[in-house]
């Protein structure tokens, strides 16, 4: 038996990318375990559908960058000694990262020189998110983070990334493209959804829809709550589901009660995937209202993909990855400018006027997600690893 470890500086199974990573494995054969971060009330140590997982007492908190640096470097600590510990138990033929940070590749130094292949996926692109959150103007941490992104890859025996925009964004910066392979982030269809469908029926006549996710401000749920405000004269029963939570919810709350929209506006906070399932399935519309800049030009969000597959039309700002994957007109997705309310605003507008286009553009968006849904992809994710047990 085949045997990978994964290294993960986030929750299990929550974490949707490293889920159906695991799985994938799991169903081929391999024993996966993976060594992540502890929820309050999660066990410690525990088998889920196959998959051993190992988690570590240190909370995730999105603070300033101190809080970041505690966080990826406590981990970084205790994952390299569970690690070395799991691994003269079970002596594994591979070890995935699954960043961020990048550096957490070096907890596997011991099983790399004891024989282990090691894998590095990175979910995403360090010093273009570092440069969002912190701003560009703080260059000698940016520079930082370039390095230990370089000697990150360099070590590392093989690269995944999530889309090409973020491969071609590592060709340029002089990786080799050998290197380097595209698993898209993409729901796993083998999932009923229609399950959930064929209980979706609502009684209301409400026009609804729904953004989920982290609130973050670059995440633009602001902007869809001011697009709220201009439409809800002409769409009187209209209704925005906001599903997450995170550091920008208490100021989102603020702009909802100051422009009293409390009506139209409704906050549901953090709820597990099956349950956001459902509210999205009950939903007419999905906002992926993020905004642009270095980062998202690079990615796909997973929540469009989710719409998507659900079959849901979606409302997205305007980003060179989403553009170049789903073509630049509106006959898959309905685009508006980043951050501008009142494109916002007109586009929620005519999707609620045109039930045909929603039909069509729904459609249409299905067949192209369709072709690459993680039934194809997870094939080409565990070619990765039948590769490198022959090199």
């Amino acid at each position: 038996m085949k045997k990978l470890c994964i290294l993960r500086h986030g929750h299990y199974p929550f974490d949707i990318r490293v889920r159906k990573e695991a799985l994938a494995l799991a169903a081929k054969g391999y024993q996966v375990d993976i060594i992540c971060l502890k929820l309050d009330g999660e066990k410690s140590r525990e088998v889920n559908q196959g998959v051993n997982i190992y988690r570590v007492p240190i909370k995730h908190r999105r603070e300033g960058i101190s809080r970041y640096i505690y966080e990826y470097v406590a981990f970084f600590g205790v994952a390299t000694i569970k690690l070395c510990s799991l691994y003269f138990r079970n002596r594994y033929d591979f070890i995935q990262v699954n960043t961020l940070p990048d550096f957490l590749v070096f907890a596997t130094i011991i099983p790399k020189l004891l024989g282990a292949k090691i894998s590095l996926d990175l979910h995403e692109p360090a010093p273009e998110l570092f440069g969002t959150i912190f701003g560009n103007d703080r260059k000698m941490l940016i520079r930082f983070v370039k390095f230990l992104e370089k000697i990150s890859i360099m070590y590392a025996d093989h690269a995944i990334t999530v889309s090409e925009q973020m491969k071609e964004n590592y060709i340029k910066r002089r990786y080799s493209a050998s290197k380097i392979d595209v698993v898209l982030n993409v729901p796993n269809l083998e999932f009923n959804f229609d399950n959930y469908k064929n209980n979706s029926q609502r009684n209301d006549n409400k026009f609804l829809g729904v953004i989920h996710g982290a609130m973050l401000k670059r995440c633009g749920q602001d902007v869809a709550i001011n697009a709220i405000d201009i439409v809800k004269d002409e769409i009187p029963n209209i209704q925005l589901n906001i599903l997450g939570y995170g550091e920008y919810e208490s100021e989102l709350k603020r702009l909802v009660s100051r422009l009293r929209l409390k009506h139209y506006v409704h906050f549901y906070g953090f709820i597990p995937f099956f349950d956001m399932i459902k509210m999205v399935t009950k939903s007419d519309f999905g906002i992926v209202p993020m905004e642009k800049n270095a980062y998202s030009d690079l990615v796909h969000t997973n929540k469009m993909f989710e719409f998507i597959a659900m079959k849901k039309p979606v409302i997205i700002s305007r980003t060179r990855a989403v553009e170049e994957f789903f073509g630049s007109d509106d006959n898959c997705l309905k685009y508006f400018k980043s951050g501008d309310v009142n494109e916002l605003a007109d586009s929620i507008i005519e999707i609620y006027k045109n039930p045909e286009k929603r039909e069509q553009m729904t459609s249409n968006a299905f067949k192209k997600f369709k072709s690459v849904s993680w039934e194809k992809t997870k094939e080409e994710y565990c070619r990765i690893y039948d590769e490198l047990l022959v090199d």
